[in-house]
């Protein structure tokens, strides 16, 4: 039986999972290397940064602020322009990426390293 109100609901949350914005990590190898013999543990950290950051709602944002070019931080000398995002393990640390590229709607970072907030 078609229930209208369970059916608005399914629309509301697939209207917020289509707004979610998606990243791709690069080197990952890299990073589980740097930090051995806590590199899983420091990946998954930095990728959970990464999933809370970019799963973020911004739909109540401006319109211009709902993508993440309004965080970005230009510095001279620097390949590509940098995001600083808070670290999920350390509140008083910030995480920061290169923003290499963006495909559809998946950005393309790189992992630069850790600030302190």
């Amino acid at each position: 039986m078609f229930n209208p109100e369970t059916c608005a609901k399914v629309v509301d949350v697939s209207k917020k999972y289509l707004e979610t914005m998606r990243f791709a990590l690069r080197k990952q190898d890299k990073i589980k290397a740097h930090f051995e013999p806590h590199g899983d543990e420091m990946l998954n950290r930095i990728k959970e940064s990464l999933t809370r950051y970019f799963s973020a709602d911004r739909s109540d944002f401006p319109e211009g602020f709902r993508d993440i070019e309004s965080d970005y931080n230009q510095l001279p000398g620097e390949p590509y322009p940098t995001i600083a995002i808070n670290d999920v393990g350390n509140a008083n640390r910030m995480i920061e990426f290169y923003v290499t590229g963006k495909q559809y709607d998946v950005y393309h970072v790189a992992f630069k390293g850790f600030t302190k907030g």
